[in-house]
C-alpha cells in the first residue's frame, strides 16, 4: 500500500516538473505578416533614401519584398509585392494603391526562367534593349531581394525572374528574342515550369551562388524604365 502511494506520488511530482519544462519551452507564434500587392503610381518617390529605410524595416525581420516591372503591349506599370505593414509605411511617397494579384494565370501559355547579369554589373542594364511587344502579349520583370549587412555596408540580396505570356505563334521567337538582352544572362534550373512559375507567385528568395548583391542605386537602376 505504502509502495502504491509512493509510487502515485512520484508519477504526479514527475508530471507537475514535465508540465513546467513544457511551458517554459512554449513560444507564442503570431500570425504571419500579411503580404499584398501594390502598384507604385509615383515611381519617382523610389529614391535611395526610401530604399535605405526600406532596408532596415525588411532586415529587422528578415523579410523579403518583389519588385515588378509589367508589360502589355507598349504599356508598363510599376508593382511591389510585400508585407502590408512594412510597406503601408510608404503609401505617400511612392503612391501605392493595392490590387489583386495578377499572377493567377493559365500555365499553358506561360514561360518563366531566372537571369543574372553579365559580370554582375547593372550598371549598363536599361529596359530599351528589350524587344518590343505586341498588344496581346506580357512580359513580367521580377526582382526579389532582403536586406543583407556585407562588411558592415548595408546591400540586397537579390534573384531576377522573368516571363512571359504569349501565344504559341510567338513564344518561340520573343523567347529567344528576350534571351539574349545584352548584359543578362540565363540561369539554368531544374525545375518544370509549373514549379518555376510557383516560385514566382510565391516571390520566393533562394540562396543561389548566382544570386545578385545590389545598392539601392542599382535596385533602381534594374526596375526603372
Amino acid at each position: 500500500m505504502i509502495e502504491a502511494i509512493v509510487l502515485f506520488v512520484l508519477i504526479v511530482v514527475i508530471s507537475f516538473f514535465l508540465a513546467l519544462r513544457s511551458m517554459r519551452d512554449y513560444q507564442e507564434v503570431g500570425n504571419p505578416a500579411e503580404y499584398a500587392l501594390f502598384l507604385i503610381r509615383k515611381s519617382a518617390g523610389l529614391t535611395e533614401e526610401l530604399l535605405d529605410n526600406l532596408f532596415d524595416d525588411l532586415f529587422q525581420k528578415s523579410q523579403v519584398l518583389s519588385l515588378e516591372r509589367l508589360f502589355k503591349g507598349q504599356n508598363s506599370a510599376l508593382t511591389v509585392f510585400g508585407p502590408k505593414d512594412i510597406l503601408l509605411k510608404y503609401a505617400q511617397p511612392l503612391d501605392l494603391l493595392e490590387l489583386e494579384d495578377y499572377t493567377n494565370l493559365p500555365e499553358d501559355r506561360l514561360t518563366v526562367w531566372e537571369v543574372t547579369l553579365k559580370n554582375s554589373a547593372p550598371e549598363d542594364f536599361s529596359f530599351a534593349s528589350f524587344p518590343k511587344l505586341l498588344p496581346d502579349e506580357q512580359f513580367f520583370w521580377q526582382l526579389v531581394f532582403k536586406g543583407k549587412k556585407n562588411k558592415g555596408e548595408k546591400v540586397f540580396l537579390g534573384q531576377i525572374r522573368l516571363a512571359v505570356v504569349v501565344p504559341d505563334s510567338r513564344r518561340k521567337q520573343l523567347i529567344s528574342q528576350l534571351q539574349n538582352v545584352n548584359h543578362l544572362l540565363k540561369i539554368p534550373r531544374p525545375f518544370s515550369q509549373i514549379k518555376m512559375w510557383q516560385f514566382y507567385q510565391q516571390r520566393s528568395l533562394e540562396n543561389q551562388k548566382d544570386n545578385l548583391i545590389l545598392t539601392a542605386q542599382q535596385v533602381i537602376k534594374l526596375i526603372m524604365l
